[in-house]
């Protein structure tokens, strides 16, 4: 079994070979799965986040969300947490932690009861499991919000990222899907 470091290291150079347009290409079919997903049709807010370093691009998914009349929030980090605040125009958006797009600090926070627990979170990686475990960055950011949310959580990623499996710790939280360009897994299925 491969080591989170190797998984890290060697999914990031995949992603980081990738054209532009064949990141494009993988992001538009990944955000039309999640589009046809009932847990995305059934939401009422829809957790995004700004894609860096050839991450899946969500773009045309928050335009859908905007639409679809979704309450849409985008994370900005603290010092140990992510907090989501909500937006409804991209242009909101200004450089944050390590350049990365965050929302204004003056929009509405994330108030879990506000979306009647009908909440989708769509989750960055480097690597994902097939029982639903995923690698990020290595800060933690995204298992210790996951720890007490209730909604839906769809990993995203490209095919070549899914493992079927690596070694996890207690503090890693499973996520409910995995959504490639290749089609959408229910890796850890919500009881």
């Amino acid at each position: 079994m491969r080591t989170k470091i190797e998984l890290r290291s060697n999914n990031i150079k995949l992603r980081k070979s990738m054209s532009e347009t064949e990141c494009q290409n993988k992001s538009e079919r990944i955000c039309t799965y999640i589009q046809s997903m009932p847990e995305y049709h059934n939401a009422n807010c829809i957790l995004l986040y700004h894609a860096i370093n050839h991450e899946v691009d969500l773009k045309s998914l928050f335009h859908q969300a905007l639409k679809d009349q979704k309450q849409i929030y985008y994370p900005k980090t603290t010092a140990t947490d992510l907090l989501f605040y909500r937006i409804t125009d991209i242009n909101e958006m200004r450089p944050g932690y390590f350049g990365i797009m965050e929302p204004d600090e003056t929009t509405e926070l994330l108030q879990q009861s506000n979306c009647n627990e009908k909440m989708l979170v769509i989750v960055p990686g480097v690597a994902f499991s097939e029982k639903g475990h995923r690698i990020g960055y290595g800060k933690g950011y995204y298992d210790r919000f996951l720890k007490d949310f209730d909604g839906i959580s769809v990993g995203v990623g490209y095919h070549f990222q899914l493992e079927s499996d690596f070694e996890t710790s207690e503090l890693d939280i499973p996520l409910h899907f995995f959504v490639s360009e290749l089609g959408i897994v229910n890796v850890h299925p919500k009881e």
